[in-house]
């Protein structure tokens, strides 16, 4: 019987003693058998993370069009490590037949992206309980078949994007990224994908992880050359395509028989409810809302802010983001319970779709008539009346007025200064002589833009009766149906900053409630103006409040509802800026009226764990402009305003980015000296000399040559003598190659560690 002769495999001495032989270094085992293992793990990979999203949400496509498009993407993708030059001209290819679909299929393609983001929203917008919908127009009729044609696209890129991320070293870390990032989504909104695509996910992923740390390569048509790897006792070869393939399949059952057995036990409904929420998802929660109606500019805010206040601008705010610092020191003699406010902004005109508040002069709201009335009173000597003194410091605030009800004084407080006003506390007496309701209509007008949205939300909450009883519904209906949040995200463009409000995103915070209730309490024929400033809860000056031994006599005279026990010194930071509505009464003039919902301490701290991130957008420039003027003017202060306040951010943040790579290679340092430091002297020294090679300054000429001659080193023996033939290993003139060559086979394959004189001699020879 013939015997059939095999071709003698070379014998390779690795250092004096060792030597294999055999078919260590083959080329490989069976290459299709390594072609298909590619294929399938990109398979699993590309159907697990795209289908896997659309089954979350329930999207209806052809799922066999998907699957065989994937797969053929896959056998192509797979092909290109063949031959250096098929990977580099078919990966041109196929770029141009990407570009070349990608046009003539745009009105599919675009159509099913638009239709799979319809079922996304509608998914968001009932995990979110949002009334604001993202919609998207859909050119072709036939829904499934363009999100089947956009399937198939995407599944191409993502077979091309994953297969690079692979490459021939089975990077798993990346590929893991980029495939279970489609899944964040579904997983977020609670919606859970079908057991199959995450078996296969898995699968994929899992399998790409265990070839990637058993330091294999696949699909080179180069021999492998067995080479020494940092650590110690392994070698990069051609890996088994027979036990790749067992391996896939093996994961596969894996992960079949844990994700079946994890459903039973542990059924969705256990998991998938409200009360379940972790506290991260709950203080995230509204800045998700605004990245899934707004993307990235919801995130963003458009203008400086204090405590989401800058005179009446409105809309441009996307995540009210405190600093708690220091913007007035208040001294005064606390009177009675009630809130405190300290106007600074008084808006007359609400101008939609610019969303800001203007007045026509410089006067309009600072009218003193009230104030004149009181000290009236408290100087003829009635009882219920009073005079006090607030000493108010500017430390870090806008320049503005800030002023307590009922003083007479509009002077502005500059950075650094002070000023004393004098007030006249309205108490229990009302003062007589009101010269009944006021005799400018400015106060009573409405946009036409924005009639219908306030007559439909007035019809809806039932808002009606006589003045206390209109404000009560009002303040009831925003506690009950409109909750408080400091992540609004910013009103859309071409959007109007109250319709908005009332209509869609039905939640915000003070500035929203203001500005509504104004134009409603006007609809509704009940003189209101939109005010902005400071409020201070009596509560918070009891526990914050610090005792002065200012004279109470300079600070306070007159009637009071609480003891005239000391003076108090309060700071006041942007945590206590509000905006709130001033109503007018016939018999008492102007007073505020608070309508915003009560913040709990949840909200305060909603959105906190993104301030770091977003106050990257945020800048610390004053708005020294007291008063919003209408027309040509106001628009460019406002693209001024916006490019000024953007591009620092934006600018912070690219730098932010740019950093990421030195700061990743400082963190590869940081861990190689960590590993330098704690390793054996056997170890550094093999540490060393790799590092030592991948730091030689090589001429861009003798590179790609040295490269290749060194692809062909297949010991430490022929490695060192041809970098000392070459200069890049200079060695001491009392070294010699063979000594260090010497060392370095002790230190790689001797089972004791080398000694201190021999690590010493080593490493003086490379240094």
């Amino acid at each position: 019987m013939a015997r059939i002769l095999r071709k003698k495999q070379p014998q390779i001495i690795l250092s004096e003693g060792i030597l294999l032989s055999g078919d260590f270094c083959e080329q490989r085992e069976k290459r299709w058998t390594d072609y298909f293992v590619r294929v399938l793990s990109l398979f699993a990979i590309v159907t697990g993370s795209l289908g896997g999203m659309l089954s979350a949400f329930d999207i209806t496509y052809e799922k066999w069009i998907f699957f065989m498009a994937a797969l053929i993407a896959s056998l192509y993708c797979a092909s290109l490590y063949f031959a250096k030059w098929w990977e580099n001209v078919g990966y041109v290819l196929v770029f141009l037949f990407v570009l070349n679909a990608g046009f003539g299929l745009q009105t599919y393609i675009g159509s099913g992206f638009y239709g799979i983001l319809n079922d996304v929203s509608d998914a968001a917008t009932d995990f979110f309980g949002s009334n604001a919908q993202v919609s998207f127009a859909e050119q072709v009729e036939n829904h499934s078949l363009a999100i089947s044609v956009a399937m198939c696209y995407f599944a191409l890129i993502a077979c091309i994007f994953a297969n690079g991320l692979i490459s021939r070293k089975m990077h798993y870390l990346p590929v893991t990224v980029f495939s279970v990032f489609f899944l964040l989504v579904p997983i977020y909104l609670e919606r859970e994908p079908s057991g199959g695509y995450v078996i296969l996910l898995t699968a994929g992923i899992l399998t790409v992880y265990i070839l990637g740390q058993n330091h294999y390569s696949c699909q080179s048509k180069k021999k492998k050359v067995c080479q020494k790897d940092a650590k110690k006792h392994l070698f990069s070869g051609s890996y088994s395509g027979r036990a790749a393939m067992g391996t896939l399949f093996a994961v596969a059952l894996l992960c079949t028989v844990v994700i079946g057995i994890a459903g039973l036990l542990v059924p969705k409904n256990a998991f998938m409810t409200k009360d379940n929420r972790s506290n991260f998802k709950l203080q995230t929660m509204d800045t998700m809302e605004n990245f899934y109606l707004l993307g990235v500019m919801g995130l963003i805010n458009i203008y400086p802010t204090t405590g989401g206040l800058v005179n009446g601008r409105l809309g441009g705010v996307s995540s009210v983001r405190l600093d708690y610092e220091t913007d007035l020191t208040l001294e005064f003699m606390p009177y009675n319970y009630d809130r405190i406010y300290l106007k600074t902004f008084v808006g007359a005109e609400y101008i939609p779709y610019e969303n800001h508040w203007a007045r026509k002069t410089l006067d309009q709201g600072w009218s003193s008539e009230t104030a004149d009335r009181l000290q009236m009173a408290y100087l003829s000597g009635e009882d219920g009346y009073a005079r006090g003194v607030m000493t108010v410091k500017n430390v870090a605030a806008m320049t503005g007025i800030y002023q307590p009800y009922y003083s007479q004084d509009i002077a502005q407080i500059f950075p650094g200064m002070q000023h004393d006003y004098v007030f006249f506390p309205l108490l229990i007496s009302q003062p007589d002589n009101n010269d009944g309701i006021p005799a400018d209509d400015l106060w009573l007008e409405i946009p036409e833009q924005n009639r219908k949205a306030i007559a439909d939300f007035c019809n809806e909450a039932g808002i009606s009766g006589s003045r206390e009883e209109i404000i009560d519904k009002l303040r009831n209906y925003f506690q009950d149906n409109f909750p408080y949040t400091l992540s609004p995200g910013i009103t859309p463009r071409r959007k109007d900053f109250v319709n908005y409000f009332l209509t869609e995103k039905r939640k915000g915070y003070c500035a929203h409630y203001a500005s509504a209730a104004t134009l409603i309490l006007r609809y509704m024929g009940i003189p209101a103006r939109y005010v902005e400033g400071y409020a201070v809860d009596a509560i918070k000056i009891a526990e914050d409040g610090k005792l002065t031994d200012k004279n109470v006599s300079d600070y306070y005279d007159g009637a009071s509802l609480l003891p005239q026990s000391a003076v108090i010194s309060y700071d006041a930071s942007d945590g206590n800026a509000h905006a709130w509505v001033e109503v007018y009464d016939e018999n008492i003039g102007w007073y505020p009226v608070e309508l915003t919902p009560y913040q709990t301490e949840e909200d305060e701290n909603q959105g906190s764990l993104w301030d770091m991130f977003l106050r990257l957008f945020q800048t610390n420039q004053e708005d020294t402009n007291s008063d919003n003027v209408t027309g040509v003017v106001q628009n460019i202060t406002n693209i001024a305003d916006t490019f000024q306040t953007s591009v620092p951010g934006f600018a912070i943040g690219l730098v932010i980015l740019l950093m990421i790579v030195p700061i990743g290679l400082l963190i590869r340092k940081c861990i190689w000296f960590y590993r330098y430091r704690h390793a054996d002297r056997s170890e550094k020294l093999l540490m060393y000399y790799r590092n030592r090679i991948h730091k030689m300054d090589i001429k861009r000429s003798q590179n790609r040559e040295l490269k290749k001659e060194l692809a062909k080193t297949k010991n430490f023996e022929e490695q060192v003598s041809l970098l000392a033939t070459c200069g890049f290993l200079p060695l001491a003139a009392e070294g010699s190659p063979e000594r260090l060559i010497q060392t370095l086979n002790e230190a790689a394959y001797s089972p004791k560690e080398i000694s201190g004189e021999a690590f010493d001699a080593a490493m003086n020879m490379m240094h």
